[in-house]
């Protein structure tokens, strides 16, 4: 693609789309480009478009495709789980990362207009890869010098100015450091000053490398997590100053793997090795009442980055909320066209017609506009016509009450319909919520887990006392995610830690599952075993589990079960040589599992 920014492109056939891929994929690509796909039956993409071209600043290309055969020749062309369609968005960099990282290339769902979130979250990933790429400061628009004052913070990614020549601008993170918030860059009431483009205000002049030769070995300093590893850490003293950390400088336990210690973006203690120009870190060793240097500031007057981290009481109760992982976007099926992907687990939407409001036409009133006004009648057929107008008036009044009662009707459906699509809102937004808190429960018993295994070297082993084994009993009120920790256990036990990472544990319980367990009366332990072989894909390489797709009777013939969205259903062994030995059935779309009923050995119902 040209270096120069084009409009808004719109893909509307497969040669597009392929087209569109391959370009993609060309290694030779300056710019960033911006995918937005409008939603299966719907004329207009719910991502706000215009709003996307206006604000990237003529950097990064834009281009809109419908779900539907465009989309699948796109999907078909594309590498595996980098395709997007049914209303979703997605930004791909310059440069090819993004084929075998997804983490390069986030994708952004939209489920209804107006997507003003996701617009605003597309806008942040393009600028971003602009800037990566160089381009923000390869442009040169036409800019005027301009001072103000911090006014605030709307979002953690923005910035209000009040010009000292009146009015107001707008500071994007963008254009500073990208592992930084604005409110971690400016203070309220600093003074500011850069180039005013339009309504933003350009103010990389003004960030300053900070000065960390006063730094000595033994110091303890802030650090934040900005990689993690299952053996090693990426800890950033300030942007663009990184230190690898290694397991043995974090935990003496062997067993320990970072990753369930510590969340990318927390803020830590670490004690410098070697002071800059070649830090090095340790995370052990350091004592609770011992104070770190503040954290440099990144602009004159400005905050210091970091934040001293608050330490969490030990006894702080632990999140009742499981942590689910965002789903893969799946293969789109051409046969039933799809709104956009949403995880396997949650609830979905109903499809609803809605019906236009009916509006009273009668049709004597229709003849009258298409042929004039009727001519006189003669003396002698005054009655015959007025009683033809009173039939017609009738008729007219009998219409018009069918009509309205249509429009009732119909008004009643989209209330319904309003009612129906805000408890879905609240129920999402209640989701969110229960994840954000679980994720910030998470991050807390990584740090109280750290805190305690600290204060455990300090224990003298006559101090120690033996723990009692917890009491064994369900850990989860709900049957569901009391099966989802049962998998969880199993496949952490049985799956060792260096193919932990290859495995997926995304899966969906169907309706009836866990009660078929009891039904068939098989062994709940045995289940979960061979759900975590089906998982893991240990299930095809061992032959007592005799997996083949289902059929529609034990005859060798009869037809493959497949479902109307693709999926087909698969039978694996859980008992052999017995009298009812059990089987469990399970549907697989692509990598997506969901697992169906546990039946007796005669028993073909999916």
């Amino acid at each position: 693609m040209s270096t120069q920014a084009t409009g808004v492109r719109t893909i509307s056939t497969p040669d597009q789309a392929q087209t569109l891929a391959r370009e993609l994929q060309d290694a030779h690509r300056d710019r960033p480009v911006a995918v937005v796909t409008i939603a299966s039956g719907h004329h207009d993409p719910f991502i706000d478009v215009a709003e996307l071209a206006d604000n990237l600043l003529g950097v990064v290309d834009v281009a809109v495709m419908p779900t539907g055969a465009a989309s699948w020749a796109f999907s078909d062309a594309m590498p595996p789980g980098t395709q997007v369609y049914g209303g979703a968005g997605r930004v791909y960099p310059a440069h090819l990362d993004w084929v075998n990282d997804l983490r390069a290339s986030p994708l952004r769902f939209a489920y209804s207009a107006p997507a003003q979130k996701t617009t605003s979250t597309l806008i942040s990933d393009a600028l971003w890869m602009a800037a990566e790429s160089g381009l923000l400061k390869r442009q040169a628009p036409t800019t005027i010098e301009a001072t103000g004052t911090i006014e605030g913070f709307p979002t953690a990614s923005r910035a209000l100015v009040r010009l000292d020549s009146g009015g107001m601008a707008t500071i994007r993170q963008e254009l500073t450091s990208r592992h930084v918030d604005l409110e971690h860059t400016f203070r309220i009431g600093q003074p500011v000053r850069g180039h005013l483009e339009q309504r933003f205000l350009d103010v990389r002049g003004m960030l300053v490398e900070p000065d960390l030769s006063r730094w000595r070995e033994g110091d303890v300093v802030l650090a934040r997590v900005i990689e993690l590893e299952h053996g090693q850490m990426r800890l950033a003293l300030v942007p663009g100053t990184d230190v690898i950390v290694t397991r043995d400088h974090v935990t003496s336990n062997d067993l320990d793997e970072l990753t369930e210690l510590f969340t990318v973006g927390e803020t830590v203690r670490a004690r410098l090795l070697a002071p800059p120009p070649n830090p090095r870190l340790t995370l052990t060793d350091i004592d609770d009442d011992e104070d770190p240097l503040p954290a440099p500031a990144l602009t004159p007057g400005g905050p210091p980055w970091l934040d001293i981290p608050v330490d969490e009481p030990l006894t702080a109760a632990a999140p009742s909320e499981p942590h689910h992982l965002e789903q893969p976007l799946p293969a789109p099926n051409p046969e039933m066209p799809a709104q956009a992907p949403a995880p396997l687990d949650a609830p979905v939407a109903p499809h609803i017609s809605p019906t236009p409001t009916a509006r009273p036409t009668p049709r004597v009133l229709d003849r009258r506009r298409k042929n004039g006004p009727a001519p006189h009648p003669a003396p002698m057929q005054a009655p015959a016509a007025v009683r033809d107008l009173s039939l017609s008036l009738d008729a007219a009044r009998a219409e018009s009450a069918t009509h309205a009662k249509q429009a009732q009707a119909a008004v009643a459906q989209a209330e319904a319909t309003q009612h129906e699509l805000d408890d879905l809102r609240r129920q999402l937004e209640e989701v969110e919520a229960k994840l954000r808190a679980t994720e910030d429960a998470h991050a807390t018993l990584k740090t109280r887990y750290r805190k305690a295994q600290a204060q455990a070297k300090k224990v003298s082993p006559a101090e120690r006392t033996v723990v009692e084994p917890a009491p064994t009993g369900p850990v989860f009120a709900d049957p569901t995610e009391q099966l989802r920790h049962e998998v969880y256990l199993e496949w952490a036990n049985r799956i060792p830690a260096t193919e932990k990472r290859r495995t997926d544990l995304e899966f969906r319980i169907g309706c009836g599952f866990i009660e078929s367990i009891e039904q068939a009366g098989a062994d709940r332990g045995k289940v979960v075993s061979v759900m975590v072989e089906v998982l893991t894909g240990l299930a095809e390489k061992l032959d007592s589990r005799e997996l083949h797709q289902l059929r529609s009777s034990g005859a060798g013939d009869s037809p493959t079960l497949t479902r109307a969205d693709g999926a087909t259903c698969w039978r694996v062994a859980l008992q052999r040589k017995s009298p009812g030995a059990r089987r469990m059935h399970f549907w697989r779309r692509g990598q997506a599992i969901e697992f169906s009923r546990v039946v007796l050995h005669d028993d073909f119902t999916p």
